[in-house]
């Protein structure tokens, strides 16, 4: 109980200064010109795009040169439904925090069978 208070507190938090944010954003927006706002929100595009590619390409390159980790899931018929969940939602993490690792490895998972294929 005392986590989901704590993590409700954490959402709102967030959820207000998200808003605060945008409140902030809003008047820095109205004082600019239409041009002036088309020009921001492409700049932020392009940003975006860059920080993709950018991305992108050291995730390629540690896929080719980087350290190998394979991640054998062929013993899901030893655990029950509640590990598999547990070992899908494991893998999923694993694989977000190598894209945003310094230093991306080469992730590759097998021996999906039974149950665990359709939950991962």
């Amino acid at each position: 109980m005392r986590n989901k208070k704590k993590s409700s507190l954490h959402k709102q938090s967030l959820r207000e200064r998200n808003a605060q944010k945008m409140a902030q954003e809003e008047q820095e927006l109205a004082q600019l010109s239409e041009v002036e706002r088309a020009e921001r929100r492409e700049a932020a595009f392009q940003e975006r795009l860059r920080v993709k590619k950018e991305r992108e390409a050291k995730l390629q390159a540690g896929y080719e040169s980087g350290i190998r980790f394979i991640v054998d899931c062929s013993y899901s018929h030893a655990m029950n439904a509640r590990e598999m969940r547990s070992l899908a939602k494991q893998l999923e993490l694993c694989s977000a925090v190598n894209k945003r690792a310094k230093v991306p490895v080469r992730l590759e998972f097998c021996g999906f069978k039974g149950e665990l294929k359709c939950v991962a």
